[in-house]
């Protein structure tokens, strides 16, 4: 399997997981989540550090659908270790860093007993 191929499944479980969540299977959505994030995170590892556009892309995408898979640790795992690359793209690195505050914020909302808006 190559980016493209690895990068399209991904794309395909994140449109089942939305189509999922809109039909109210949110234990579906948040499975499809995490396989597309697996894909995507998989896809990031077979990128050359010669397009980093690309790599910026699978970082965020990749961050961005394990947390909606609620799988918080592996969000803040995959963009602190993007972050720590010299290679990263700035779009990237900005994105990612607005992701961690996001797990930060939805971690924070959980301790004190709250809901935030993520899916339930």
């Amino acid at each position: 399997m190559n980016w493209i191929e690895a990068h399209r499944k991904s794309e395909e479980l994140a449109a089942l997981a939305e189509g999922a969540l809109r039909a109210g299977e949110y234990a579906s959505a948040i499975a499809l989540y995490r396989d597309a994030g697996r894909e995507e995170a998989h896809a990031l590892s077979m990128v050359s550090p010669e397009t980093p556009k690309t790599m910026g892309v699978s970082a965020v995408s990749a961050a961005a659908l394990y947390f909606k898979a609620k799988e918080y640790d592996l969000a803040e795992r995959l963009a602190v270790s993007c972050l720590a690359r010299d290679d990263m793209p700035e779009f990237a690195s900005e994105q990612l860093k607005g992701i961690l505050q996001t797990v930060w914020n939805e971690r924070l909302f959980r301790a004190s007993g709250l809901n935030s808006f993520a899916v339930n």
